[in-house]
C-alpha cells in the first residue's frame, strides 16, 4: 500500500500552499483539467435512477442526471434515465445519460432538442474568454446512438 505525504504552508500572499508527494499545483500546470461537474453521469440525486418524461411543453428544460439537462422546443418526445436501456458504455466508464426516443419522430425545421450542462463562470473565469486573451479549449464526448446518420 502506498502512503499520501500531504504538507500545507502559508506562502508569502498569506494563502495556503498545498504539496501532495512533493507537487505543488499551480495555474500553469493544471491546465486541461476538467471543467464539467459529474460528466461521468454518476450522481443522480434528482431522480435517483428514474425515467423522466421530457416536459410536455415546448421551450422548457427537463433535468436528468445532476447538472445535466434537456432544452427542447417540442414537448413529450423523449425519456431520460441515468442508464437508460442498459447499454454497455465504453471501458472506463459505468454511467451514462440516456435519451430515449417515446416514438418515430423526425424533427422538423425550425425544431432543437439540446442536451446540455452549464459549465459556472468561476470554473473558466482563468480561459479570459471576452478579452484579447482568450483561451482555446478542447471539448470531447462519447455519443451512443441505436439510429444511424448525423446527429
Amino acid at each position: 500500500m502506498s502512503s499520501l505525504k500531504v504538507n500545507s504552508v502559508v506562502d508569502a500572499a498569506g494563502g495556503n500552499t498545498v504539496t501532495v508527494n512533493g507537487y505543488t499545483p499551480t495555474m500553469s500546470n493544471m491546465a486541461g483539467r476538467n471543467r464539467i461537474i459529474n460528466g461521468d453521469m454518476r450522481i443522480d440525486q434528482r431522480n435517483a435512477g428514474a425515467s423522466v418524461a421530457a416536459s410536455p411543453s415546448a421551450n422548457t428544460s427537463t433535468w436528468g442526471v445532476d447538472r445535466w439537462a434537456v432544452f427542447a422546443s417540442v414537448g413529450s418526445k423523449f425519456t431520460m434515465q441515468q442508464n437508460a436501456g442498459l447499454v454497455t458504455p465504453p471501458n472506463g466508464f459505468k454511467n451514462y445519460q440516456g435519451v430515449t426516443s417515446s416514438s418515430a419522430y423526425t424533427v422538423a425545421a425550425g425544431e432543437t432538442i439540446q442536451l446540455y450542462h452549464n459549465v459556472e463562470g468561476f470554473n473558466v473565469a482563468d480561459l479570459a474568454w471576452g478579452t484579447a486573451n482568450a483561451q482555446a479549449i478542447t471539448v470531447s464526448f462519447w455519443v451512443r446512438s441505436s439510429l444511424t446518420g448525423n446527429f
